[in-house]
């Protein structure tokens, strides 16, 4: 006999792992956005306990009024703090009694303590959340070792995943390369969506030689890809300008800044850190197009953001936009640069090309709506 909690008038008890929040000036990822915009619509719906950082709960709290968190204060490194928070929830999480555990990322300090608590209780469900598989770590942009690191780590994190209940993933090509690991029917997409509060065309209008760039300051985001590109687009439109928005450490954003000067791009490029939210999106709003020349990607919500904004899009041709945005961007091969600043410029000089590349992105992200999504997500849970 299944039993019917709705029917008996109580609600599950979740524990919502969201252990491996890092904030560096950055903000937040897409992930964290995706996870607080579901649990926003949902999390009533259970008896919700939250493991986190206290960076953690000052982000989520807003969004999840009637959690209850329990929170560290581990600071370090990221690699001391990870184990130590992994450590920490993993002993934490074994002395209550949870229906569901979610790890809201594939970081080790939320699979370890998820794959405790289901160990220690084989009723207890386990959802795991695997947004992105990392290419092989000498390919990636970016320090080696940092890369080699990283790789282990997810190497290490999708063995005890193999334990989970359920797998939540955001596209086709994530669900089929986890099947060729075996990790079989499990596997259930359900993309990120848009939040409307902060994206809509601008009413001043755009200035159609203002590109802009938003998203965290990583090699493998493609930050040093835009000091290239835009070689090529300030020597052929002198009065373009590109502004770069986001967060990252005071070591990648020296080594952007002196790229920058040393290509004679100082009055050209503007790097304006991280931004409040509503600011960001101005900028976005504010702008003729949108560069986004990121390695790798397990959806690209900022490109939805971008395109539900009213901005066209370009980027590298990566597989999952196919599969997430079909023929609603500009595309480049990757690693081709004057390729991207060719595309780029005719962009720029063809506004027709402009406003039919948008009004494509509009259309696409229509169909990403967080209502709908966070709704999927509760029926699965359940």
């Amino acid at each position: 006999m299944i039993f019917d909690y709705a029917q008996n008038g109580m609600q599950k008890k979740l524990a919502l792992l969201f252990n491996a929040f890092w904030i560096n000036r950055a903000g937040m990822s897409g992930g964290d956005r995706r996870l607080l915009e579901i649990f926003k619509r949902i999390g009533s719906r259970f008896e919700l306990t939250v493991y986190t950082s206290e960076d953690g709960r000052r982000i989520a709290d807003p969004y999840l009024p009637g959690a209850r968190f329990i929170v560290n204060s581990i600071s370090g490194s990221l690699y001391s703090a990870y184990v130590q928070r992994a450590l920490w929830a993993t002993r934490l999480i074994q002395r209550d009694s949870y229906d569901v555990v979610y790890a809201s990322s594939d970081f080790f300090p939320d699979v370890l303590p998820c794959h405790a608590a289901r160990k220690r209780n084989a009723h207890t469900k386990w959802f795991q959340c695997i947004f992105h598989l990392y290419p092989p770590w000498f390919t990636r942009p970016g320090n080696l070792l940092r890369n080699l690191a990283g790789t282990i780590a997810q190497q290490f994190s999708l063995l005890h995943i193999k334990k989970a209940d359920g797998i939540i993933t955001l596209n086709s090509q994530v669900r089929d390369q986890l099947n060729k690991l075996g990790f079989g029917n499990r596997i259930i997409v359900n993309p990120c969506g848009v939040d409307p509060a902060y994206c809509f065309p601008s009413k001043s209008g755009k200035q159609a030689h203002q590109c802009c760039f938003l998203g965290r300051l990583a090699p493998s985001k493609g930050i040093f890809d835009l000091v290239e590109i835009w070689r090529s687009v300030a020597a052929d439109i002198p009065d373009a300008k590109l502004k770069i928005v986001g967060g990252g450490t005071d070591e990648l954003m020296a080594q952007l800044q002196n790229r920058i000067i040393a290509k004679g791009l100082s009055s050209s490029i503007e790097v304006c850190g991280f931004l409040p939210e509503k600011e960001a999106f101005d900028v976005v709003r504010s702008s003729g197009v949108f560069l986004f020349p990121s390695h790798e990607e397990g959806f690209g919500m900022v490109i939805a953001e971008a395109m539900a904004c009213g901005v066209p899009v370009i980027a590298w041709n990566l597989p999952v936009y196919r599969d997430v945005f079909p023929k609603a961007l500009l595309l480049a091969t990757p690693g081709d640069i004057e390729g991207f600043s060719s595309r780029l410029i005719g962009l720029i000089k063809t506004p027709a090309l402009a406003e039919e590349l948008a009004r494509k992105g509009s259309d696409i992200v229509d169909r990403y709506n967080w209502d709908t999504i966070a709704e999927k997500e509760f029926e699965l849970i359940r």
